[in-house]
């Protein structure tokens, strides 16, 4: 949802940003220590850019 209100688009389903591009994901991740991120295999791939998969799996540990 993107409105002329804001310059950052929300999740339809839930209202919160949406973290659109690898810079967005790799700035997110500097400024925080722990953050979960949780995934649907089966709609991972689908949902998600060949390029911030890589990065997920290089830079983030598996819990």
């Amino acid at each position: 949802m993107l409105d002329d209100r804001r310059e950052t688009p929300l999740n339809r389903r839930d209202g919160t940003p949406v973290i659109s591009t690898l810079q967005e994901l790799e700035t997110f991740f500097s400024r925080h220590n722990r953050i979960w991120y949780v995934v649907s295999l089966r709609h991972h791939d689908r949902l998600n850019l060949d390029s911030v998969s890589a990065y997920l799996r290089q830079n983030r540990e598996v819990a």
